[in-house]
């Protein structure tokens, strides 16, 4: 995905909320990897459980 793209993201929190959300940036602090959303928030990428669908722990 690029910056400015839309897509629905799945979090590894209960209950699991869905965002569909366009991508302002990606970046790591620390050794941690966040996505940056338009408002301001960040996500965990280590958080995420699906983009678009597709489980991501089939992916890692």
């Amino acid at each position: 995905m690029l910056p400015g793209s839309t897509e629905n993201w799945t979090l590894g929190h209960s209950p699991t909320p869905t965002i569909c959300e366009a991508i302002k940036d990606l970046y790591a602090r620390n050794v941690e990897e966040f996505l940056l959303l338009p408002d301001g928030n960040e996500i965990r990428l280590d958080q995420l459980v699906s983009v678009g669908g597709k489980l991501l722990k089939t992916y890692c």
